[in-house]
């Protein structure tokens, strides 16, 4: 009998926003901020003081600074000649990743650990594209910004060495085990969360209201959403979108079916919402997305 070696289905999704590479001048400073997605940055050139959570590091050449949502966090560059980062900001959508992302406590990667991985690997890459792509002069100028222009090829390949670089940070989560311990949650709570995840997977089609789940089980719609979200990282309004974005995702591919259609099928409001949450995660329009699906 002949032997198959399957991998399971991939269907997640990672959205790669504010992808950039600065120089900032000495004495510059980034006021205060935070994000509401993931965040890393590496210290190409120069150095810089680097506060979140009231904790301050000098942050130097060869460092990597990653950041949860929410951090609020800023940076001055230290040195007296410039101070040059690669910066990308992300979210995912696969709770297991997303909820180590969430949990983890490794900030700062100091350059000796950063290249005990592969980190400097697929930042050279992405160096290589950015220099390739300059030398072409495939670009636009702007007042503040030099924004190139990309083939699909090279948009792939972009994302292909971000998401290397995302996989090289987890690797080190799971080497030292940086996660947060005050994480752990009770028999209960895991199954509450469970539970909730496996109503919401089973509506994936027609309309479900989080109060019609919270009152299934006995509990207020507030400590569903707060369990879920300790446990997932994600609430569960956010997770039942994603869930029926993925299976917008394989109507398009697969069906020939109307975007009206499938907006119908999966329940939201009208053809309006569904294109608009559609393309806040993958970038693209319903229609763009079925002839182009490279996200």
């Amino acid at each position: 009998m002949d032997k198959y070696i399957k991998i399971p289905d991939t269907n997640s999704t990672i959205l790669i926003q504010g992808f950039m590479f600065g120089v900032e001048k000495a004495g510059w400073k980034l006021e205060e901020h935070h994000h509401d997605i993931f965040e890393l940055t590496l210290c190409m050139e120069g150095s810089a003081f680097q506060w979140f959570n009231e904790e301050c590091i000098e942050f130097n050449k060869g460092d990597w600074i990653f950041l949860r949502p929410g951090v609020r966090h800023q940076t001055k560059n230290r040195s007296e000649g410039s101070f040059s980062y690669l910066a990308v900001h992300f979210d995912i959508d696969d709770l297991p990743l997303r909820r180590l992302l969430k949990n983890s406590i490794l900030n700062h990667v100091p350059y000796q650990t950063a290249m005990e991985t592969q980190l400097a690997k697929y930042t050279k890459e992405i160096d290589h594209l950015i220099q390739k792509i300059l030398y072409q002069k495939n670009y636009i100028l702007t007042d503040e910004d030099i924004i190139l222009t990309v083939t699909e090829v090279d948009k792939l390949l972009f994302q292909a060495n971000v998401i290397a670089v995302i996989s090289e940070y987890i690797k080190l989560i799971d080497k030292n085990n940086q996660v947060d311990l005050d994480t752990s949650f009770t028999k209960q709570q895991l199954e509450i969360a469970d539970e909730i995840k496996a109503v919401l997977e089973k509506n994936v089609f027609g309309s479900l209201n989080i109060n019609e789940i919270s009152e299934a089980f006995g509990y207020s719609r507030s400590h569903c959403t707060r369990i879920f979200t300790q446990v997932y990282g994600s609430s569960p309004r956010q997770y039942y979108t994603n869930l029926k974005i993925k299976k917008a995702k394989e109507l398009l591919m697969l069906t020939n079916k109307g975007i009206d259609e499938i907006s119908y099928e999966l329940g939201f409001s009208s053809v309006f919402h569904f294109s608009r949450q559609f393309k806040r995660w993958t970038s693209k329009s319903p229609s763009e997305y079925r002839m182009n699906p490279t996200r």
